[in-house]
């Protein structure tokens, strides 16, 4: 069985560090760190009763589908205010998002519980896209970290904005139908 631990701690800075530690309950052939992502992911799908995904990246279709990470605790309104300022930009420009202010969830509702909704929408996304004070939220650290340890590119609001503004275009797989065209 697979051990996972995560320990947040105060720092004397009045910071919080993150630290984890894994034990794999079997070997890959990759590195540490893809380990790691491999049973965190199939360890939560499992957990959230979701199909087992082959392992590899999956493909995109189309925009890619963005979570939004930033800091929210202790801030005035939740900082809903710029999360959803950033949500619609981000939609209007074609990108689906994932909201963390629109979880369903009471504001008042417990953080671990915030996190666990969080966790299951990130799961879903293929990147992040971070609000501005990210590294000063021990939530949206774990997000990060949870993102870069499963793949998934990690920008600022300001990069995914431009890179549709300087006219990247995301590519999506071929349909069947478009490759028997071809």
């Amino acid at each position: 069985m697979p051990s996972i631990t995560l320990t947040l701690t105060d720092t004397p800075a009045g910071g919080v560090s993150v630290a984890t530690s894994f034990r794999p309950a079997i070997s890959h052939p990759c590195s540490p760190a893809q380990s790691y992502a491999l049973e965190i992911l199939a360890r939560t799908r499992q957990d959230l009763g979701l199909p087992e995904l082959p392992y590899g990246p999956q493909p995109q279709t189309g925009f890619p589908h963005l979570y939004l990470a930033g800091p929210m605790s202790g801030l005035p309104d939740c900082n809903y205010p710029a999360f959803h300022m950033a949500a619609a930009k981000l939609r209007e420009l074609g990108y689906r998002v994932t909201n963390p202010a629109e979880n369903g969830l009471p504001r008042s509702a417990p953080w671990a519980q915030h996190m666990r909704a969080d966790i299951k929408g990130l799961l879903d996304c293929d990147g992040l896209a971070v609000l501005p004070g990210h590294e000063h939220s021990a939530g949206a650290r774990i997000e990060i970290e949870l993102a870069t340890k499963l793949g998934m590119t990690v920008g600022s609001i300001v990069l995914w904005v431009d890179l549709v503004k300087s006219g990247f275009h995301f590519k999506r797989p071929a349909t069947p139908l478009e490759q028997a065209v071809a």
